[in-house]
């Protein structure tokens, strides 16, 4: 190695070592801050060159495709919660037709479906419902329907072509024959009460009567078949000086949400 690359070599290993030294001392603090000001142009370029790359043509699109992506799900998720409620209503109403079948063709009972489409009330306190099955499908006034366990729902009150109309067994207008599942077979007639409940009268005050009886169809109706179920006693009014006592009983049928109904047919 020849003297003047070596004298090269410590005058540069010399200068980075003063240069340490003074950077340390804080004595250069000046002059670095005068280089960085003079930089700063090229480093703020450089920074928006950064930046006008990430914010390219192409993340703009993907920004776009994002959000198509993200409507495209919620469309879908409406879709999907609406099968699942199909799925559900098609549940209940096949757990419905089951309930019938089960109720209904060991007993050998001639029956037609139908759905509610309407309810209301002709006045206060007197329910109705209105079913899409009607004179054509050989429905008429006095037959009786009945809900998915077979109880006695209401009555057909009023037909036309394609529709009829039910007094529900709570209605004071919907009135049937009926006995007591006792030992005498107590018979009496029965009406709604108050569109809640159903009075059960003409029962004779020589009758014994207990809460929690029930109370079936007599089959004195011709229309209507014996033994379908309307409810249950939950209180008796006797009075000494009356030639008959009453009941109340508890409706057995679910008066305020059936959707699928059926129509006894007598042979």
């Amino acid at each position: 190695m020849n003297s003047g690359f070596l004298r090269k070599i410590i005058f540069f290993g010399l200068a980075v070592i003063i240069i340490i030294f003074l950077h340390q001392a804080k004595i250069l603090d000046s002059i670095e801050s005068l280089i960085l000001r003079g930089l700063n142009p090229f480093f703020s370029s450089f920074y928006s060159a950064g930046v006008s790359f990430r914010s390219s043509p192409e993340e703009d699109l993907s920004r776009e495709e994002l959000i198509e992506l993200s409507k495209k799900l919620k469309d879908e998720n409406v879709r999907l919660s609406s099968e699942v409620a199909k799925l559900k209503v098609l549940e209940d109403e096949n757990e419905i037709l089951k309930n019938y079948l089960n109720f209904l063709e060991p007993r050998k009972i001639k029956y037609l479906m139908a759905n509610v489409i309407s309810r209301g009330e002709i006045e206060e306190s007197d329910p109705v419902l209105t079913i899409d099955k009607g004179e054509k499908d050989g429905i008429r006034s006095g037959l009786a329907v009945v809900d998915s366990r077979g109880a006695i729902l209401g009555k057909i009150i009023e037909t036309k072509k394609t529709i009829a109309k039910v007094y529900l067994v709570t209605n004071k207008d919907c009135k049937f024959a009926v006995s007591v599942e006792n030992g005498n077979k107590t018979s009496g007639t029965t009406s709604g009460e108050l569109g809640l409940s159903i009075r059960m009268d003409f029962i004779p005050q020589t009758e014994k009567l207990s809460e929690g009886e029930m109370i079936i169809t007599s089959g004195l109706e011709i229309s209507i078949p014996r033994g379908m179920i309307i409810g249950k006693i939950s209180s008796i009014n006797k009075e000494s000086n009356e030639i008959w006592q009453s009941a109340i009983i508890d409706p057995y049928a679910d008066t305020g949400g059936s959707t699928i109904v059926s129509i006894l047919i007598p042979d």
